[in-house]
């Protein structure tokens, strides 16, 4: 059996320059305003809610079947579109505040960004077994392989999901219906800045991370299948910053492969720390 999937394929003969990248995408979040980020919720997008939930009930059908186009929902497509141009053209988060979650059952909801979501991107699984919908709660399990930090109460530290995948995906959805009793704080930061800050003050760390690194797949694959993959921390595709970031991964797959240090550990850190706020540019 093969030890890991090869990625190496994503490898570039050379680190890429985004010096030249706009505010719009390598942003600081001194540099943000409110509108470059929040879509807001109108009482025509709230009524087209209500319609589509009246409709889900008076025709139901399983939820993998649902999609935009068996409703009349303008005002939603609008917003949707606004989100996908900040996402693809913008600082690339949004936030949609909000649905009227709490007038609804959840199943309802959770159908509904479902079934919205496929206007930003095709809906894919979310852990190898084929669940399609993902909570993100405290378990009580502890952090470790084949547990997900987000079952934890484990602080996630900056990451990208599904860094270990054959694809990494473009984008990703969190429907928030019960806030967190104390922390749970969601952040966000540029990694075209974090490039940046690499191609300035640590140019040879950077060039390391556009080389393949293993990624622990945390048990998300068949009992047979390798439990590592092996790939690049930064790539580019159709011309855009690609990066697999989880750091938590790495050092779990040099755990796995049973090295007390791995080589890179310096790289991953510097990544890690220029990522940390009053890094001076």
């Amino acid at each position: 059996m093969d030890t890991y999937i090869d990625l190496t394929h994503e490898v570039l003969d050379r680190p890429r320059s985004t010096q030249k990248i706009t505010k719009k995408r390598a942003w600081l979040a001194l540099d943000l305003n409110t509108e470059d980020w929040l879509v807001t919720v109108n009482e025509d997008v709230k009524f087209e809610i209500n319609t589509m939930i009246q409709e889900m009930q008076h025709h139901p059908l399983p939820l993998l079947l649902r999609n935009p186009n068996q409703f009349k929902i303008p005002h939603l497509r609008k917003i949707y579109k606004k989100c996908k141009n900040i996402l693809d053209s913008g600082i690339g988060f949004a936030v949609i505040d909000k649905f009227p979650i709490d007038d609804y059952h959840a199943d309802k909801i959770v159908e509904i960004f479902w079934t919205l979501g496929q206007l930003i991107g095709p809906n894919v699984a979310q852990k190898w077994d084929g669940t399609m919908v993902y909570d993100v709660e405290d378990t009580k399990q502890t952090y470790g392989y084949g547990v997900r930090g987000s079952a934890t109460r484990v602080e996630l530290v900056f990451h990208t999901d599904n860094a270990f995948g054959v694809r990494v995906p473009d984008y990703v959805g969190l429907l928030c219906k019960h806030h967190a009793k104390s922390g749970g704080t969601s952040r966000f930061c540029s990694l075209y800045s974090v490039h940046n800050r690499m191609e300035k003050k640590y140019p040879k760390e950077l060039e390391r991370l556009y080389q393949p690194v293993y990624f622990d797949r945390q048990a998300e694959h068949a009992p047979s299948e390798p439990k590592l993959s092996f790939a690049p921390f930064f790539s580019w595709h159709h011309d855009k910053l690609r990066c697999r970031a989880n750091t938590a991964l790495i050092k779990n797959a040099y755990k796995i492969l049973k090295k007390k240090t791995h080589p890179h550990k310096y790289r991953i850190c510097t990544c890690g720390n220029v990522a940390k706020p009053n890094q001076n540019l």
